[in-house]
């Protein structure tokens, strides 16, 4: 293994163990989620656990993420992949 792969493992060895502690630490933790748009009002029934709301947010924030680049990303590898010239304008 090269020098890159045993940091990028060390990365996602102390990210992934930051987030199970978290989880752990904060699961008996709850929070009443709520969203007042001035015309209407939702709200859980019951508070939600804190790991599984944060959760829930960054996957939904990842979907969009996803949703919203994954059209210009494959248009730019198709361009890339129909232009001789590697997608380079300047040579």
């Amino acid at each position: 293994m090269t020098a890159t792969r045993w940091i990028l493992l060390c990365l996602v060895l102390v990210t992934v163990g930051v987030g199970a502690l978290f989880t752990v630490q904060n699961m008996s933790r709850t929070v009443q989620v709520s969203l007042d748009l001035y015309v209407t009002m939702v709200q859980l029934e019951r508070p939600a656990p804190l790991p599984a709301v944060l959760g829930v947010a960054l996957g939904a924030g990842w979907a969009l993420g996803l949703l919203t680049l994954l059209p210009f990303a494959l248009r730019r590898g198709a361009s890339a992949a129909a232009d001789p010239s590697g997608g380079d304008r300047w040579t």
